[in-house]
């Protein structure tokens, strides 16, 4: 909703805010495996510019459901996404900080 937001304030129009989305879900793992692994920065910059077609794809798809009632839509959020970042917070060893 936030992304959405931001978007349309800067002009940006919903397919622009469903790639951007798109692109996040790739981006955060894709960060968090150079932290984690020691993998190549730039191979991973690499990966991401190929798959450039397939997030685009993506955000298509995605946008295409917003026609859709939203009890038809696979989920309306990843709670324990949420409670597993809530509980990383209090753990005595974290994997990395942001």
């Amino acid at each position: 909703l936030v992304l959405g937001a931001g978007v349309a304030l800067a002009g940006g129009d919903p397919t622009l805010a469903a790639r951007a989305a798109a692109l996040g879900v790739c981006t955060g793992p894709a960060s968090a495996a150079v932290r984690l692994l020691g993998l190549d920065p730039y191979g991973a910059q690499r990966i991401l510019a190929e798959l450039a077609p397939e997030i685009d794809d993506c955000g298509s798809l995605a946008l295409s459901s917003t026609a859709s009632e939203p009890q038809s839509l696979a989920a309306d959020g990843a709670p324990a996404l949420d409670l597993r970042a809530d509980h990383h917070l209090t753990t005595e060893v974290r994997l990395f900080a942001s």
